[in-house]
């Protein structure tokens, strides 16, 4: 669908999700700073990892990732290949989820 064959009210629905991707984008970069401060304060164990703040309840997680040596990653690149085969042949049973959209702002 070209740009100027949109009709009015289509104009108008995407105009309103790029504002509100503006303020979502700009609201997430607020949290974001205040939660690098809330990590800083645990950090430096002046506050507890989980805790209550007018009912709401706050847990900072850090999650462990692995690095796996030389024979395990064959052993996973074996199997996404057999994946990709199974998928390929029809043996693999698709399942299809919800659309979701995906909608960047531009770059500066």
């Amino acid at each position: 669908m070209a740009d100027q064959a949109q009709a009015p009210d289509v104009e108008e629905l995407l105009a309103e999700i790029v504002q509100l991707k503006t303020i979502v984008a700009d609201t997430q970069e607020q949290l974001t700073e205040h939660l690098d401060r809330l990590t800083a304060l645990v950090d430096e164990a002046e506050i507890d990892q989980s805790f209550k703040f007018n009912d709401w309840s706050f847990s900072c997680q850090t999650p462990t990732t692995y690095d796996y040596p030389g024979e395990v990653q064959e052993i996973e690149q074996i199997f996404k290949t057999a994946k990709k085969t199974a998928e390929a042949n029809g043996t693999a049973t698709a399942k299809v989820g919800a659309p979701f959209w995906t909608i960047k702002r531009p770059k500066p």
